[in-house]
């Protein structure tokens, strides 16, 4: 071949390349979390596993197409939604906090042959290093979750938290003022977000009564089962990080971070925003919700959408049609469910216009719509032309229209 043929064959792979690892990036941005297991399996079929290795390690420094709610045209990969969408890929959910960059993660993975082998190099390192720090007294932001990536641990994350309720009933309530230490209990963590707690010291009689109620909570476990240990704040510093911004309600900092993990505290200031316009509308409190909105829509967390979806029922239609618009940034079935409920019974125009905007929105990027689209269609929804009209527009008869780059 000759020298300037084989350049060009060079550079149209490289901008392959870069195409293939926007493509991933933008699917993490998105929490299109099945997206990416597709994405990285094509990409370990057609070129092997160090290729799709390559591809899910750059897409880590690459800037992600911004949801239109945001503005500006791209946004910088956020560091904990990256870290979340890998370990879910890996088959780690709930593990994230495990003290371990993921850098170093994925360059233990180089090695491997295959996406199978890989992951199970992955749990095996996150493992052993969420068993150290649980039985250190770090079991803060670890979840128990079901058919998890080991049942043994899942069982120790449940005897951590046992411990941290001996630890919240061992406290001396009267005139208590610093709740560090129940912040860095994950069964305090949620209490405190729940009551709407801020700071690390309080004087709200209403969350002190909330701490009581934890301590009465029946403990299966007796004190003599497991000794006191040591209640510690997470040993990850991003983790650190996240639960400074939740105690402080740092948007700026949550929305950077861009982790799941936040999302309770991002729904009650939605909430209480949404609260206080109804009970006194002006356009600062009204600027307000809109941000509370985009907080939620640059997290991305999948459980955003039942927050959206009570607001959108709201009757001032200044309310609900942010939060359809909102809906159109997640590409599942359950933002679908809620928009078509609204397109086929609305009776406001505003928000039809938004929800049928919001489906294109996620019909144009994932094939998640589709199916649920063409049941409307064949049902009694009274708008099914409409609906219609929308499927002729694009096609996911062929999915690996995604793969093309």
């Amino acid at each position: 071949m000759p020298w300037f043929l084989s350049k060009v064959h060079d550079i149209a792979e490289s901008a392959a390349i870069e195409s293939t690892i926007q493509t991933v990036a933008d699917a993490i941005g998105d929490r299109r979390s099945r997206d990416l297991v597709d994405l990285i399996g094509h990409l370990e079929q057609e070129h092997g596993w160090p290729r799709a290795l390559e591809v899910l390690a750059s897409a880590q420094k690459q800037r992600y197409r911004a949801p239109p709610l945001i503005g500006g045209p791209t946004l910088s990969l956020e560091i904990l939604k990256y870290r979340e969408q890998v370990f879910e890929l890996f088959s780690c959910s709930g593990l994230e906090p495990a003290d371990i960059d993921i850098t170093e993660l994925l360059g233990h993975l180089t090695s491997c042959n295959s996406l199978a082998e890989a992951s199970m190099r992955f749990k095996s390192l996150v493992l052993a290093k969420s068993r150290e720090q649980i039985a250190g007294g770090d079991s803060v932001f670890f979840e128990v979750i079901p058919n998890h990536a080991s049942e043994e641990l899942n069982h120790e994350i449940e005897r951590a938290h046992l411990r941290e309720m001996e630890f919240l009933s061992s406290l001396d309530l009267s005139g208590i003022q610093d709740v560090t230490s129940v912040w860095f209990t994950e069964s305090g963590r949620q209490l405190l977000t729940d009551l709407g707690a801020v700071g690390y010291s309080v004087s709200d009689s209403r969350v002190i009564d909330g701490i009581r109620v934890l301590q009465r909570r029946p403990n299966r476990e007796s004190a003599c089962a497991h000794q006191a240990r040591g209640i510690r704040g997470p040993s990850n510093p991003l983790y650190t990080r996240l639960l400074s911004s939740i105690v402080l309600c740092d948007t700026v900092e949550m929305r950077t971070l861009g982790s799941r993990l936040s999302l309770a505290r991002l729904d009650y200031m939605l909430r209480e925003s949404v609260s206080r316009y109804v009970e006194a509308p002006s356009s600062s409190r009204y600027r307000e919700v809109l941000s509370r909105v985009g907080d939620h829509v640059t997290v991305r967390a999948l459980e955003s959408t039942s927050t959206l979806g009570l607001i959108a029922k709201e009757l001032d239609v200044r309310l609900a049609v942010p939060a359809l618009n909102a809906l159109g940034c997640f590409h599942h079935e359950s933002s679908v469910e809620i928009l078509l409920e609204q397109v086929c019974n609305t009776s406001r125009r505003e928000c039809l216009e938004a929800s049928l905007a919001s489906l294109q929105a996620i019909h144009r990027v994932s094939p998640v719509a589709e199916p649920l689209i063409r049941s409307a269609t064949l049902g009694s929804c009274k708008r099914r032309s409409q609906l219609r009209l929308l499927l002729r527009q694009q096609s996911w008869t062929k999915k690996t229209k995604m793969y093309d780059a």
